[in-house]
């Protein structure tokens, strides 16, 4: 997949992000052997996703900032691979969240914009019905 990289994560944060995190606190320079992969089986429910650690960066290189909101989609548009990766259960934060990624972004510098990113555009589908009449 990534030939020059030690340790591929494959999925969304859950339960293989915390043996990687461990891993990687026990290095101690590069690692020796074949690369490593761990893989999410289990996702973790997006309302537990750990805050962005925004002080750990200067937000005012970055031209935008963006919150995540949601995750997954219901639906099996043909073009679309988001079901197959994030999940045909769409998932949300909660207002709480999202409101101090947004206080969290903006205390940590002001960004020049911000971005709602989600992985599906949560829509209800309907049916066309037409209002002619012969």
């Amino acid at each position: 997949m990534y030939p020059d990289a030690d340790f591929v994560h494959v999925g969304e944060i859950g339960d293989a992000t915390e043996p990687l995190i461990e891993i990687l606190d026990g290095l101690d320079g590069r690692p020796e052997g074949p690369q490593q992969v761990l893989t999410t089986d289990d996702r973790l429910p997006l309302n537990r996703f750990p805050m962005p650690a925004y002080e750990l960066i200067s937000i005012p290189d970055y031209f935008l900032a963006s919150v995540q909101f949601s995750s997954g989609c219901p639906f099996t548009c043909e073009f679309c691979d988001i079901p197959a990766l994030y999940g045909r259960n769409p998932r949300l934060k909660n207002p709480e969240q999202v409101v101090a990624e947004l206080i969290g972004s903006g205390s940590a510098a002001p960004s020049r914009s911000t971005s709602w990113t989600t992985t599906s555009s949560p829509t209800r589908r309907r049916r066309r019905t037409s209002s002619r009449t012969s």
